[in-house]
């Protein structure tokens, strides 16, 4: 059969990567693999522009050695408010190495309140607690406040309390133990309150924060026996004898003395004592007795009261008790006449006796713990970064009981600490005073609610979510499991208020908890081997739990994310959505190659997240240095080569807080997203491209020196590629840069000595592709494909003036190897297709045609590509 060279088309309308099949079994229009693009367009291939800088973190106080060890190994964006403000919070939790020891890293805040100007640190979790790169961490947020949850430590809450961003242990701390009782100081009468005389009372306390909702334990309860009786009332008798010479009755100037004060009768209003008792026109004894009556009872400095009989009156001491029994009492009678008037005695008698009546008006001082002592190792400072107020309830009169367990406290009264226990000193002298409510309006008063008030600390775990106005965690590891879900009060405003009856019992096959992610109007909670449905129909409604899936779930904490109503994951099925409407799971079958070959010894450490603005899901692999990206717009998928990155996260744009971005960082701590508007330099890190970005090497070896190239140290830790020569297509880290003799060394050599005029790239965003085996519809597929010629059509190009990686390297693979033909061509990047064309020399049954282009800071999208082909009817293909 005569030679034939007949050219064949591939129209590049589609960003579709199809890992399902083997390369050689990939359909026309679909990739073995795609790298590069920017899959939100159709009808071509556009490239990923590159990432835009957000922060380098060693510019933030207190991060300078972020990129001195092992860098971060945890990366949450958040976004809460500034409590009482408009102000709203941005930023980063951080855990990371700052010691060269990854078995005690410290967990920080980075963030920004005005929309990323200047950034701060807040310490979470410092060094010395034994916070190790492998323990299970996450975040929530609830308005004002971050919580973050690390495995087997104390979850920490951090908020604006007024007048700094503080991070303090999360609801009740160490404090949700029975605090310790309070002890009696004294008791006694005091019209000023309210207790019975011979009353039974229970008094305990508890903390309260009024900012976070928050409260202790109550404390062990004080049981209070009253022991105030009433006791007699001092008197006297001041009698009118009808016998006398007067007949019994005051005349004018008679005077009647009581501990001093003068009462003296007066018809003529010219009285010298003290008050006057007006007789004028009373002409019998009982007139005369309630003229006296009435003058000391109008007497507001009287000491006694008085009571007028028929004839006599009779004198009561306002207090009770034997003080009465020392108030005098003498009369004076004017004129001839002196036995019309007698007193009792000298003095007011029979005061002080006891009675079996109790007092109706006491109080009781209590004493609080020493601040020591209130819980066992905890201090003073303890407490009080916890909480700003004292609850005090008591319960009503229990009478005579013998048994007070069960008894219903109410909320008697609080005591803030701002000017009343502001310091340890402070607090070990503090009293309060019972007794300033009747017993009858106490159960008007808030009242403890043994089941609903009993708090507890969240539970020890790092993985944590919100719904509803309720908080979400795993159970921590301890003998009582670590399977079950605990959730906060529903009653409680506070994300931190959890109490012991919250729990949802989970079941040890199912694994723990990984995380809690929100789809569509429901919780889901993902385990490794199961998936769960939580839903409430409203705020105080009963919440639902039930299993979706068994034997199915996520194979890593970070593998999962949400948008709209679905969450996607990697799980044991490969990459799936879950529809978070009807709890369905369906897979992505055109990445299971990648999940289940590529990734399948480190897929428990896949990071995902998702950006808004470009609407897709990026799924890192920091091991590989690569991203498999999900574009929802055109639902396809693609790779990302050369993503040196170690962390993924999404959320608010941080200069405008719309739309969620992805966040990407770095092992030195640069903290990079998408750079949807092309504003950067076109580059994975955004190096600035007033450095040399594209170059050619003048001295080579194992290391690369570009006498013409300006390096600066930003570039430490990026990535090279060397673009042409033995080396082309091969990245390595860079590990050093000697800027005054412009020199690059590496962290791991190229594979083949670097050679002088061999090009690079630093930091590009590879662009590569291997297309579908070539084939024609009318052609045996067991034909011998010889590949002789190509050329290329691509537009929208831009960024390859004096930039000497402005060419595409074409080859191919053959006979469904995994590495790409020695044999490659460097093609011209140009606009005009005959410009951009050159020669190639490949053959075998299986050839599938390899396009890259590495660049940095180059834009272009490719269209089309034409090979020449050969055709040969021999079915025998050499293996070299």
């Amino acid at each position: 059969m005569p030679e034939d060279r007949p050219y064949l088309s591939y129209p590049f309308r589609s960003p579709r990567m199809d890992q399902s099949v083997p390369p050689n079994q990939v359909k026309i229009g679909s990739f073995g693999r795609l790298s590069g693009v920017d899959g939100r367009f159709s009808g071509g291939l556009r490239k990923y522009y590159g990432n835009k800088k957000v922060l380098d973190l060693d510019s933030v106080a207190g991060m300078g050695s972020i990129d001195a060890y092992n860098g971060p190994d945890y990366f949450r964006q958040v976004t809460f408010q500034k409590r009482n403000t408009s102000t709203v919070y941005r930023g980063f939790v951080i855990r990371w190495d700052s010691l060269n020891d990854t078995t005690d890293e410290q967990i920080d805040l980075i963030y920004t309140s005005d929309n990323g100007d200047t950034w701060s640190k807040l310490a979470i979790w410092d060094t010395g607690y034994g916070i190790t790169s492998s323990l299970e961490i996450d975040c929530v947020v609830d308005r004002g406040y971050l919580i973050v949850a690390v495995d087997t430590k104390d979850t920490k809450t951090i908020y604006w309390n007024g007048s700094a961003l503080v991070a303090i242990e999360s609801g009740p701390g160490s404090f949700s133990t029975t605090l310790a009782a309070p002890t009696l100081n004294t008791t006694g009468v005091d019209t000023d309150y309210q207790l019975n005389g011979a009353g039974v009372y229970q008094v305990a306390w508890r903390f309260y924060d009024s900012t976070r909702g928050i409260y202790s334990a109550l404390s062990d309860p004080v049981t209070i026996h009253m022991d105030h009786y009433k006791t007699t009332k001092a008197i006297g008798t001041v009698s009118f004898s009808s016998a006398g010479g007067d007949s019994g009755l005051l005349i004018d100037g008679d005077t009647i003395t009581i501990n001093g004060r003068v009462y003296e009768a007066d018809d003529d209003s010219s009285y010298a004592g003290d008050v006057q008792i007006d007789i004028l026109g009373l002409t019998s004894i009982s007139e005369h007795t309630q003229a006296l009556a009435d003058a000391i009872n109008e007497d507001s400095s009287a000491v006694v009261t008085a009571s007028a009989q028929s004839a006599s009156v009779l004198l009561e001491s306002k207090v009770r008790g034997t003080a009465g029994n020392a108030y005098t009492l003498t009369k004076s009678e004017t004129g001839a006449n002196a036995n019309d008037i007698a007193v009792s005695g000298t003095t007011l008698t029979g005061g002080g006796v006891v009675t079996t009546e109790p007092e109706s008006q006491c109080k009781a001082v209590i004493d609080f713990p020493n601040h020591a002592a209130v819980v066992a190792d905890e201090t003073y400072d303890d407490f009080a970064a916890l909480f700003d107020t004292v609850d005090i309830f008591r319960t009503i009169d229990l009478g005579n009981v013998t048994a007070t367990t069960g008894a219903i406290f109410y909320l008697e009264q609080t005591i803030a600490k701002t000017g009343n226990w502001a310091s340890s000193g402070v607090w070990d002298t503090l009293t309060a005073t019972i007794g300033t409510i009747i017993d009858e309006a106490l159960p008007f008063q808030t009242m403890y609610d043994p089941e609903k008030d009993i708090v507890s600390a969240p539970p020890q775990s790092g993985t944590i979510g919100r719904y509803e106005g309720q908080t979400y965690m795993a159970q921590a590891v301890s003998v009582d499991g670590g399977y079950d879900t605990l959730f906060s009060s529903a009653e409680h405003v506070s994300p931190e208020y959890f109490s012991t009856y919250n729990r949802h019992v989970g079941d040890p096959e199912n694994g723990r908890p990984l995380r809690f992610l929100a789809a569509g109007n429901a919780l889901f909670q993902l385990c490794y081997n199961a998936i769960s449905f939580i839903f409430k129909s409203g705020k105080l409604q009963p919440i639902q739990i039930s299993t979706l899936h068994r034997k199915r779930g996520i194979v890593g904490k970070e593998a999962a994310h949400a948008s709209g109503n679905s969450i996607f994951m990697i799980t044991g099925m490969g990459l799936g959505v879950l529809n978070g409407t009807d709890g369905s799971i369906g897979g992505i079958s055109a990445v299971d190659r990648i999940i289940f070959d590529d990734w399948k010894s480190v897929i428990s450490d896949v990071k995902s997240c998702y950006d808004a603005k470009l609407n897709a899901s990026f799924f890192l692999n920091s091991s590989a240095e690569e991203m498999l990206i999900l574009w929802h717009s055109t639902q396809t998928c693609s790779m990302l080569d050369g993503a040196n990155f170690v962390g993924a996260t999404s959320g608010p744009d941080i200069e405008t807080g719309k739309n969620d971005r992805a966040f990407f960082i770095t092992e030195t701590g640069l903290i990079v997203s998408p750079d949807v508007l092309e504003s950067g330099s076109g580059t994975m890190w955004d190096i600035s491209d007033s450095y040399t970005l594209n170059g050619t090497v003048t001295t080579g070896g194992t290391t690369l020196t570009d006498s013409t190239a300006t390096f600066h140290a930003d570039m430490v830790g990026a990535k090279l590629y060397i673009t042409s020569g033995d080396n082309a297509g091969l990245g390595r880290t860079i590990s050093g840069v000697d800027v005054g003799t412009k020199t690059i060394s590496f962290v791991s050599n190229f594979t083949n000595t670097i050679a002088v005029g061999d090009t690079y790239a630093i930091s590009p965003v590879p662009f590569s592709l291997r297309a579908w085996p070539v084939q024609a519809e009318e052609i045996s597929r067991f034909n011998r494909w010889g590949i002789v010629g190509v050329s290329i059509k691509a537009r929208g190009i831009s960024g390859f003036t004096d930039n000497v990686n402005d060419f595409w390297r074409v080859g191919a693979y053959r006979n469904s190897s995994a590495i790409l033909e020695a044999t490659t061509a460097e093609i011209t990047v140009s606009e005009n297709p005959s410009d951009s064309a050159g020669a190639l020399c490949i053959d075998g049954i299986d050839i599938e045609p390899y396009i890259e282009l590495i660049s940095s800071g180059a834009s272009f999208e490719l269209t089309d590509a034409e090979f020449v082909i050969i055709l040969s009817d021999s079915r025998t293909v050499n293996e070299s």
